[in-house]
Parts: structure tokens; sequence; C-alpha cells
């Protein structure tokens, strides 16, 4: 499996874009307006607060370098197992992280129920014994006063994530469980049930089982099966929780895949399952590793805030291998991360449909629209904690992701927001802040390898950087759409730089005000910087007389390389 998956890496990431297609270029560009490379860069350190992320820091210093960047995390993901995409947090999170995995030993070769018995304590000293709700500092109906939000900033602070993940790690390389994830049966597989000091463990059968109770370990080989609350879910009492469930179409209520101040994991195997949950689910890491890898099926993901892939001081990740899916969230969540965390969601194969929002309503446009800040978001709190990094993966597929504010590689607030997309014709749907678009000192990446895309975004989207951030939307190839009302299509402001950049095909641009198209914005006494760059293809622009070079605004440019008229 790992050997045609590692092929597929490569069938599928054929012509990988280099920032030698772009040098020449770019160059001339830079020329035009009178910069340097190094003039689209935020080097200078802004911020006091700890949890500002090395990797966000890196790319906001090089933005250049964030496209490449994103295209080796998804060829990584892509060759890696299922139980081996977790491992792609530890850099994300920590640069020293190889040290930290090598200081956890694991048996892989005792037996199971002791293994978990060793686990337990290691969990249960890498947190603590008071258990704060962390997740009120991301809702938008909670008011924190300055001092409770800085109690649990700073338990937040003090957890052992990387710690966390190495345990996480040493439990997938169990031997009874790789027995287990490849369906071989054993003498002790007959339907039962016995508790342990950590917890209960169950045997299910090939029927309809429904489970209730909180389990250490569920191992379930058949049957349309239903789990309320209790399948990989982490708890006060509960710090490990594993969930192995191998066919039917199972129904997973409330929590599942939730690491909170521990270790969650769900691994189903085969089925059209349906996910209902709740705040904190389905891949959920708040202090904790929430783990959940579907392997096959049709399957329906809801949720509320921060599911789906979220991390918060913790890591979630989702892993959906094959199948047409359809993932909904009430906000942050589809690959998304607050302070301390990071949230990734992969899905490999399968049409697939991204929805978040309509839970909390944004107070702009007289709150009309909501807010959604999903699908490769990260969120920070304003003056007080950096954002996370939060990233959506796609490989395959015709792929409808709707957001309204906030979504589809932004962020919010000195954190790393990415969207990718391997292949397929998608649509991306949103109405502001979204598109590859980074707010207050944040960086937001969104990349679409190959198809015909739409793209569609009221306003400040489409590679916009605001407010000393950045913002890159590449589309790689295809004849794609563009729509846009204003400031968007490469647009920099507030001392931003915002990037559109598009490789091949013949693409339409429409936007209906001047702030558009390849616009630099000037504020605080010195400029912003806006491109729009279009390397091959047929193109029509705003502008009703095609031009080659269109310069606009303080610093602004759009470039159209193929189109042989004059500037």
């Amino acid at each position: 499996m790992y050997q045609l998956r590692f092929l597929l890496c490569f069938l599928t990431f054929p012509g990988l874009a280099t920032s030698n297609d772009l040098s020449p270029h770019l160059d001339d560009v830079l020329q035009i307006m009178a910069l340097s490379r190094s003039d689209l860069a935020i080097t200078k350190e802004y911020l006091p607060d700890p949890d500002r992320m090395s990797v966000t820091r890196r790319l906001m210093s090089n933005p250049l370098a964030a496209e490449l960047w994103l295209e080796d995390i998804a060829r990584d993901l892509s060759s890696r197992d299922d139980v081996a995409v977790i491992g792609i947090a530890a850099p994300l999170l920590a640069e020293d992280f190889a040290a930290v995995s090598k200081s956890n030993t694991f048996r892989p070769d005792v037996d199971l129920v002791a293994f978990f018995q060793q686990l337990g304590p290691m969990v249960r000293d890498s947190v603590t014994a008071s258990f704060p709700n962390l997740l009120d500092l991301i809702r938008p109906d909670t008011m924190l006063a300055s001092p409770a939000q800085e109690v649990l900033l700073k338990f937040g602070r003090a957890i052992p994530t990387l710690r966390l993940l190495s345990i996480v790690a040493g439990i997938l390389r169990h031997d009874t469980i790789g027995s287990l994830l490849r369906e071989e049966y054993h003498p002790i597989m007959e339907p039962s049930y016995f508790d342990t000091p950590l917890g209960r463990v169950s045997i299910g059968s090939e029927q309809d089982d429904v489970y209730r109770d909180p389990h250490l370990l569920i191992i379930d080989p058949g049957g349309d099966d239903v789990y309320v609350g209790v399948a990989g879910v982490s708890s006060e009492v509960l710090p490990v929780s594993v969930t192995i469930d191998w066919h039917g179409n199972d129904r997973y209520e409330k929590s599942v895949a939730t690491g909170r101040f521990g270790l969650g994991v769900l691994i189903d195997i085969s089925g059209d399952d349906f996910y209902e949950g709740e705040n904190g689910t389905q891949a959920s890491g708040i202090g904790g590793v929430g783990l959940l890898i579907d392997q096959d099926g049709d399957d329906i993901y809801n949720a509320g805030i921060g599911a789906q892939g979220f991390g918060l001081f913790g890591v979630g990740v989702l892993i959906d291998s094959k199948g047409d899916d359809l993932y909904s969230c009430g906000m942050l969540g589809q690959g998304a991360a607050g302070p301390g965390g990071v949230g990734l969601i992969l899905d490999r194969l399968g049409d697939d449909i991204y929805r978040a929002g309509g839970q909390f309503r944004d107070f702009r446009e007289f709150g009309k629209y909501a807010q959604s800040m999903s699908q490769g978001f990260s969120y920070g709190l304003q003056t007080e904690a950096s954002g996370g990094v939060g990233i959506l993966v796609d490989l395959m597929g015709a792929d409808l992701y709707e957001t309204e504010y906030f979504g589809q590689g932004a962020a919010f607030w000195a954190g790393l927001g990415a969207l990718y997309d391997q292949r397929g014709n998608d649509e991306y749907v949103a109405r502001r802040y979204a598109q590859g678009c980074g707010l207050h000192l944040s960086m937001g990446i969104l990349v679409d390898h190959s198809g015909n895309d739409v793209y569609s975004v009221w306003g400040v989207g489409q590679g916009v950087g605001h407010d000393l951030a950045v913002g890159v939307l590449a589309d790689n190839s295809g004849d794609d759409l563009f729509v846009a009302t204003w400031m968007a299509q490469g647009v920099g402001n507030g001392n931003g730089t915002g990037m559109l950049i598009n490789r091949a095909g013949d693409d339409v641009y429409r936007a209906e005000r001047e702030d558009t198209q390849g616009y630099g914005i000037g504020s605080r006494g010195f400029g912003s910087i806006g491109v729009l760059l279009d390397l091959k293809g047929e193109d029509r622009f705003r502008h009703s007389g095609q031009r080659r070079i269109v310069v606009s605004g303080e610093i602004g440019v759009r470039y159209d390389v193929a189109d042989g008229a004059g500037p």
C-alpha cells in the first residue's frame, strides 16, 4: 500500500511549480515598481507573544517560497500512509521536534492492554488534574475578561504537544494496532468487554452495536454501529481513547476523535459513515491530540466550532482516503487552528463539498453574513496570542468550497492558513477575507494545481495582504474564472503584500472597482504591494483595452506575460 501511494504521489504531481518559472517575469514587475524581492517580505518582529510559529515567520520573510512550501507539504502527505500523516504536525509546531520525539520509548511487543496502562500515566504527567475550557478562548459568544484569558493562555502554553504527538505515534506503531488495521483476526476476537484501571476495553460483534460508555479501546469488526460520544474521546478521567471499526455504515454522535488534555483516535476502515457532532469534535485537539482516519466510503461530517481537523494548543488531524464526502461545520474547522495549534484535513480522493459558517454572524454588512474561519485557516487573539497553522489538502476530485467571512487559505492575527487542491475542476465561493488572504501580521495561501476552476469573492480576497500581512493565490493550470467586486486579485493594503499568480490557461478576471487586479494601497506613510502575474494563455481583464502591463494604485502591477500588446 505504501509503495502504491508513493507511486501515486509522482503520478499526481506532474510539473510542480518552481520559482524559476517566475523569475524573469517577476523581476520585470519589480523593476517596474522600483522594488527588490526583499520588499515583498514582512520581516520586522512586531509581536511579543510566545505563540508565533517559526514557519509563519519564515514564510512571511520570503513570500515567494510559500507556494513551494505548500506543494512540498501536499507531496509529503500524499506519499505517507494514513497512520504516518500525524507526523507532519511536529515540524510545524517546532523546529527541534526530532529531539522531543526521541525522548519517549515504546515497546511494541508488549500486550496491548499493558501498553495502554503504560501510556496513561505518561499522558497524565504531561498535562494536569485541572481542565479549563480552552475553547472559550476562540468562541465568539464568550466574553472573557483579561485575567481569565491570561489564565487559559498560560495553561495552554504549558501543554507539551510534541510529547503527546510522540505518544500517538507510539500507539499507531504498536504491533497489535498494526495487525488490527490490516484486519487480522485473533483468537481474542470474540464479542466481549472487560475493565482496566485506565478504562473499558470492548470487542464488538458483526451485529449493529451501540456504544455509550467511555472506552479506553473499542475494536468492532462489522455492523452498522452507533457511537455516542465515546469513539476515540479522551476526557478528565480517560487520558487515552482509541476506536477501530472495520466495516459498516456507522453513526458517530457528539464527540469523536477528540483529544481534550489527552489522546483521542478513531480509525474507520470502510462504510458510508455519518458524523453528527458538537463543538470540539471530529479530529479536534484542544490541549491534546485528536486523530480521525476514515479510509473508505461516502461520508457526511456535521459539527459546530473547532472541528474537522482543528488544533488549539494541540493537534487535530482528519484524513479521509476515499469517497465523495460532505463536510459542514459552524466555524473554525476543516483544517483550522487557534494559538499553539495545528489543524489539518487531508482528503485523498473524491468529489467533495466543504461548507462552513452560519452559526455566528459577522458585525460587518449589518450581520448579513456569518464568520466561517475554515478551510485552511488560522485564528489568533489580537495583541495577545498569535494564531497557529491550519491546512486543508485535497488531492483529487471536483470539489466545492463554500465560506462566508474568513477562509479558504486565510489567516487572522499572526497565523498561517493554507489550502491546497491538487486536481479537479473546483469552485471556491466566499464573501470576504478569503482565497489566499492574510490579515494583520498573518499569511494566507491558496494553491490550486490543475483544473478549470471558478473563484468567487465579494471583497478582500484572491491574493490579498492587509495590514503587514501576506496573501498568495497561485493557480498553475486550467481555464479559470475569477470574480470579485473590490480589493481583490492581487492587492496589498495597510503595508501588506498581495499576489495572484496564474501560470497557464485562458482565464477570465472580472472585477468592478479600480482597487483590483494588481493594486497597491499606501498606508502609514509607506506603501503596500499588489501583483497580478499571468504567464500563459489568452486572458481577459477588467480593462476593456488589452494591455500587457497595467500599473495601478501606489505600488501595483498587472502583468499579462503572454499578451503581445505593448505596455
